[in-house]
Order: structure tokens, then sequence, then C-alpha cells
């Protein structure tokens, strides 16, 4: 079933949103304040500043470049915004083809209206060949 109307992006979410879709990895690491705390399952520890947050993506969309969003909700829990999200992704660490999964974003955001924290969870686990 397709719904007719699209998702409204949160406002302090746009840039973001706006520079994944490019694989800009300057204009993400703009997104977030400094200091930050970036969490993810694909990390040993937490990046904490912005220049550690854009070799991040970097890194990532040169390894998997193409990653394709195709439908995204936004929850907004007073400062923070938790972000569903379904992704296509190439990754040839799984096989050849294209896989379906799930990512999970929360993020808080300071006073400027910059992410200052951020954690990413990844639904590996349940990644389908599609």
């Amino acid at each position: 079933m397709e719904f007719p109307c699209k998702v409204k992006i949160p406002p302090r979410l746009q840039p973001y949103v706006e520079a994944w879709g490019k694989e800009d990895a300057d204009a993400l690491a703009a997104c977030f304040d400094e200091p930050c705390e970036f969490h993810s399952a694909l990390l040993d520890h937490p990046l904490r500043c912005r220049s550690e947050v854009r070799a991040y993506f970097a890194d990532l969309f040169q390894r998997i470049p193409g990653i394709q969003t195709h439908g995204s909700r936004f929850f907004i829990l007073g400062d923070a915004t938790l972000t569903v999200t379904e992704l296509t992704v190439r990754n040839p660490s799984w096989g050849e083809g294209l896989f379906l999964m799930t990512s999970a974003q929360l993020q808080r955001f300071s006073e400027k209206g910059l992410i200052t924290h951020m954690e990413v969870f990844l639904d590996v686990e349940a990644a389908v060949k599609v």
C-alpha cells in the first residue's frame, strides 16, 4: 500500500537529510555542534567532534556508495528526535546484490539547533536481499 502524503521533515533535521541525500560528509559534519557525541554499532568508540564525524561519513560513503533512503518517519521527543528509516545498500561484505535494512537514529539538539548527541541503531540481523 502506498500513502499519498509526503512525510514532513522536522526543520532542525532538514540540513542533515539533504546532506545525507547528497552523500556530503562536510555538510553532514556541519550539522553537529562542537563538541558532540556520535554513537553507532559500527564503531568501537563514540566520535566526539565534527572532524571525526566528517571522517566517519566520508569513509562510509567511500566503502558503501549509493545508500538509498526509501522512507523515514520522525518522532519529536522534546529536545530529541527519533528517526526510523528504510535503506537499501550494496555491502560487499554481505555478498552480492542489494539489501534492505532499517535504521533508527536518536538525535539531541543544542539551543543553536545543531546535533549534540546522536545514536545510530542498525537492524543488520534483519537485512534482507532484495
